[in-house]
């Protein structure tokens, strides 16, 4: 698929986490006491540059508009990447809404989808380049809260990017501000 056709995509999927969105602001009430941060970490592989792996970081903040649904901004740092002599560095921001399903008052399975803005910088023997694109990314995971102001969660992450496609396995601890 071209470049040209994922662009609408993304537009099209960001449009929609937003048409969700309002609806779940009506209900509930727009309330900075939903509002959150977190730090997390975990192993992003890289399938598409001989199953390279490395550490990986992320950090974000996000609101919380009922018990189903939130909207999440953040920044990723997928590390680097290798393959004979050639390195590539991904990070960027993200943009995602996030569907949950509560197990239990604690824990709960969520599933994301949004888009990036991930920065690679190529570098080789001959030279380097930065390559900037904005693609899907998309993912799974559970969280378990201990409190109403601390949450854990655990997650798998793919971040589509130019034939560089790269999976985030991570934890993050999350603070509540309620």
């Amino acid at each position: 698929m071209n470049r040209k056709m994922r662009l609408p995509r993304i537009v099209w999927g960001t449009a929609l986490i937003f048409m969700v969105a309002t609806p779940a602001m009506a209900m509930d009430g727009f309330n900075t006491s939903s509002a959150y941060v977190g730090l997390g970490g975990g192993r992003s592989e890289n399938k598409d540059l001989g199953n390279d792996k490395d550490n990986a970081w992320r950090a974000f903040v996000g609101y919380d508009f009922n018990k189903f649904f939130a909207l999440e901004a953040g920044y990723v740092d997928l590390g680097t990447t290798e393959s004979g002599s050639t390195n590539a560095r991904i990070r960027g921001p993200e943009l995602v809404g996030i569907l949950s399903l509560p197990v239990t008052d604690e824990f709960a399975i969520f599933a994301k989808g949004g888009a990036h803005r991930l920065e690679t910088k190529t570098s080789n023997p001959f030279g380097s380049s930065t390559d900037r694109d904005t693609r899907a990314t998309y993912g799974a995971g559970l969280k378990y809260a201990f409190n109403n102001n601390v949450s854990v969660r655990g997650e798998l992450e793919r971040f589509e990017v130019s034939n560089n496609n790269t999976n985030l396995v991570s934890a993050s601890l999350v603070f509540h501000f309620k």
